[in-house]
């Protein structure tokens, strides 16, 4: 994944849609991953990871899915985070006098279809 540097003047409601953005493209990458999982490859905290998720859950966008085994030392059995399948997928729609153009596209925003 190549993100674009962002310099000290960035807005924080970019830098959270750009988190939330790479969140989705790494749900999307494997079946599911538990928050740990997840700050660790987008390079947040635990907090900031969790707050992203509830949002996107409170959207329905995401769900909590199965606990994971329990780890070795008996310690608590981490939850982990999958896309609804409802929200896989968009469509574009182009409509114009003579033509009329759909799309459909993943959450990367690459075209499918």
């Amino acid at each position: 994944m190549t993100e674009k540097k962002t310099g000290a003047g960035a807005r924080p409601q970019d830098m959270r849609q750009k988190n939330r953005r790479m969140l989705l493209q790494l749900l999307i990458q494997a079946e599911d991953r538990t928050v740990n999982e997840l700050a660790a490859q987008m390079n947040l905290s635990r907090t900031a990871v969790q707050n992203i998720l509830m949002g996107l859950m409170e959207k329905g966008i995401v769900r909590a899915g199965e606990k994971r085994a329990s780890t070795l030392a008996g310690g608590k059995r981490a939850v982990s985070y999958a896309i609804c399948p409802d929200y896989r997928y968009g469509i574009s729609l182009s409509l114009g006098a003579e033509y009329a153009v759909a799309e459909l596209y993943d959450f990367c925003l690459s075209r499918v279809d």
